[in-house]
């Protein structure tokens, strides 16, 4: 690893450690690639070719030699003579990893599932492809990178030469396909610009509030709610919310969730009925949006950490930087780790396996790394009065304009294809239509309205900055997902940017949070642009810290075109902070110890509400006696702590029961632990040990 900076937690890896590898040399001239085995110590496979001494597979794509080395932790190395053999091997590489999983990305963002998987998955398929990106194509390449259509177009050649191998040779074939009895299909340069799998926001939560205000009232849901940067929360004028419910967003959640597999998906599996079952419950595609339920998922997905540390703040004198970035946790994983290495490339670190380049890492000059960034509201839902003598209309200033209707055709395994008619708006795809009332809803979407917001693919103009100005001319076009981006430079530099695709809404009752209508009345004004997105650069604090929590700048000047939900608790920044700001001379292994640490400051702030309490139940008096005096630290062997994690969420429950009325908790889930924490201090002003030395409970 070069010396000039620190790089913890996503590259702890030797490019020279030849010891321990597996060699493979893919040869232009005879146009065949040879793999070696080499003291193979530890190193992960997914297939079993992998470690043959002497296997040979035809390629001619290949226009120099490639050299891939995988090393002692399973990562490939890929030394390219150019860049369309760097990247066709790169794709070829992920294949040979990762192609059960590469084929479920593409077959349920391209809705193409039922070609493999039966009638089940036809409704799937329609509405996965109303999420397709479906503008000017020229500019979506050009935005990820000048070059962007040649890079996406080797990536894909790679993958699917090591398709035709796969079918050619099934011992190549990953287990996952032999056992439901399907196979792989080809890619496109097109695969790899799949909307559905960003993370972004909000028309989910704009159906969600609707429904609480339908059940409380405006005055009530703000009381309860906790809007950042802070609102005075207004129903935009025009829309009915008693006609808003969940039934408007099953198709959105169908494309962006899909079905779960079933055991009758697979007639042609070798398994028996009992062996395929036990089989199915276990499948995982690791794709990242699959998880039970959205407050599952987004918890999850708000546990990234990363900071960067000046060098004046380090024992080496160099910065150091740390990525930390959470997603669920699948086998095989949402990350893929590479080296990437030919003339104007030479990055290492992590990404997707659907993605050429690198999301997070760092190249020989300087390294960054990302968390989720809340600040951009991609997503308005659009409410429409349609025509009852002709429901393909809608009324748009005044008039009627006519829905563009566009036929699809998905094939299904098994019987005929499948004719179906996907709807769009001038806003957006059409989720729902209410013939009874007479209402058609559509999302409007960043993400499909404008080019290069494929989500992480913009990473690739990263992967080649030398410099803060180059880096923050990738980030402008970096649209999805939002990140906090954090620097480290060898030259001694450290910085912040948050990148976001923010619409620029133009309406004093419009904040993004409930729907609008389409009249006309409400209608973005373009986006803000990358150049005017917040930043921060050599701070003199020493280091940047983010958590996904709140973090605009108090003077930032577009500050209230801020999404105002999706941030994280503080208590993970908070705890960042602290460590850093008490350290002078910190190390890349204090950088591990803090990625790991233990110190739960929500505990710290809920346990003093203890004080004063006592009880005639020996064992409740026992857990009060361990909590009071806990030292906050979650280690796995605290019993203090165990108690804690028990004993929290019943609080938080309780709180919020008494608090949300009986109308509302079924669209209400728990208060957040500040507001939880906000309420006791409330409590605790008129009940403190002072005045009652011995609460009872």
């Amino acid at each position: 690893m070069k010396k000039f900076l620190h790089w913890s937690k996503v590259n702890l890896y030797s490019f020279n450690a030849k010891k321990s590898m597996t060699y493979i040399l893919i040869q232009q001239r005879t146009a065949t690639i040879i793999t070696a085995l080499v003291a193979l110590a530890g190193c992960a496979t997914s297939n079993n070719n992998n470690g043959d001494l002497n296997s040979t597979t035809d390629l001619k794509s290949v226009t120099q030699d490639v050299e891939i080395i995988r090393d002692k932790f399973g990562v490939s190395h890929i030394y390219a003579q150019n860049q369309h053999d760097l990247f066709f091997a790169q794709g070829w590489n992920a294949a040979r990893d990762r192609l059960w999983q590469l084929d479920q990305w593409r077959r349920k963002g391209e809705g193409k599932m039922a070609e493999q998987f039966g009638p089940r998955f036809a409704s799937q398929d329609r509405a996965a492809r109303l999420f397709l990106f479906r503008g000017n194509l020229d500019a979506e390449y050009a935005s990820y990178h000048p070059e962007g259509k040649e890079i996406l177009t080797a990536f894909s050649d790679g993958i699917n030469a090591y398709i035709a191998e796969a079918k050619a040779d099934p011992i190549k074939m990953p287990v996952e396909f032999k056992l439901t009895g399907t196979e792989p299909g080809n890619w496109s340069p097109t695969s790899s610009l799949i909307r559905i799998y960003g993370i972004t926001r909000n028309v989910v939560k704009e159906v969600n509030l609707s429904e609480r205000i339908n059940a409380l009232g405006v005055a009530k849901v703000q009381e309860l709610s906790s809007f950042q940067p802070p609102i005075d929360l207004k129903v935009p004028a025009g829309v009915n919310l008693g006609l808003i419910t969940s039934s408007i967003l099953v198709d959105y959640n169908l494309a962006h969730k899909g079905l779960p597999f079933q055991a009758s998906d697979f007639p042609r599996s070798p398994l028996n009925t009992a062996a395929l079952e036990k089989f199915v419950a276990s499948l995982s595609t690791g794709i990242g949006n699959t998880d039970p339920t959205d407050e599952q998922r987004e918890a999850l997905t708000h546990e990234s950490n990363n900071w960067t540390i000046s060098g004046s703040k380090t024992q080496s004198g160099k910065p150091i930087l740390a990525g930390d970035p959470h997603r669920s946790i699948a086998m095989p994983s949402l990350r893929y780790m590479v080296h990437l290495n030919a003339p104007g490339w030479n990055m290492t670190g992590a990404g997707e396996p659907a993605l050429p380049g690198l999301s997070m890492g760092h190249n020989e000059r300087i390294a960054f790394g990302l968390t989720i960034f809340a600040f951009g509201d991609e997503e308005d839902l659009y409410v429409y009065d349609t025509n009852p003598a002709a429901p393909n209309q809608y009324r748009y200033q005044g008039g009627w304009e006519v829905m563009k209707v566009v036929p699809e055709t998905i094939k299904v395994r098994g019987q005929a294809d499948v004719q179906a008619s996907l709807k769009f708006t001038r806003h957006g795809p059409v989720l729902y239509e209410d013939a009874v009332n007479h209402k058609a809803y559509a999302v409007r979407a960043a993400y499909l309205e404008f080019p290069g917001t494929a989500a992480y693919l913009a990473s690739l103009r990263l992967n080649q900055a030398q410099n803060w100005n180059e880096f923050t001319d990738g980030m402008a076009h970096h649209f999805t997902p939002g990140e906090n981006m954090v620097y480290a430079d060898v030259d001694g530099n450290i910085g912040w940017i948050g990148g976001a695709l923010a619409p620029i809404r133009g309406k004093s009752d419009w904040s993004g949070l409930l729907p609008v209508s389409g009249d006309g009345t409400y209608e973005w004004k373009g986006h803000l642009t990358g150049t005017l997105l917040p930043s921060t650069y050599n701070p003199a604090a020493g280091f940047l810290a983010t958590a996904n929590e709140f973090n605009l700048p108090l003077d930032y000047t577009y500050r209230n075109m801020s999404a105002r939900d999706g941030w994280a608790e503080p208590y993970r920044h908070d705890r960042i902070v602290e460590v850093l700001s008490a350290s002078a001379k910190t190390t890349v292994a204090d950088s591990v110890k803090l990625q790991y640490d233990e110190m739960n400051l929500p505990a710290r702030k809920l346990v003093p509400f203890l004080n004063g309490l006592v009880s005639p139940d020996p064992d409740v008096s026992q857990a009060l006696d361990l909590l009071r005096s806990w030292n906050f630290v979650s280690s796995k062997d605290s019993v203090a702590a165990t108690i804690y994690e028990f004993w929290q969420p019943k609080v938080i429950a309780k709180v919020s029961e008494l608090v949300i009325p009986p109308a509302g908790r079924k669209v209400f889930t728990n208060l957040t632990k500040p507001q939880v924490f906000d309420r006791l201090e409330v409590i605790s002003l008129y009940t403190t040990p002072a005045k009652f030395p011995s609460r009872k409970i």
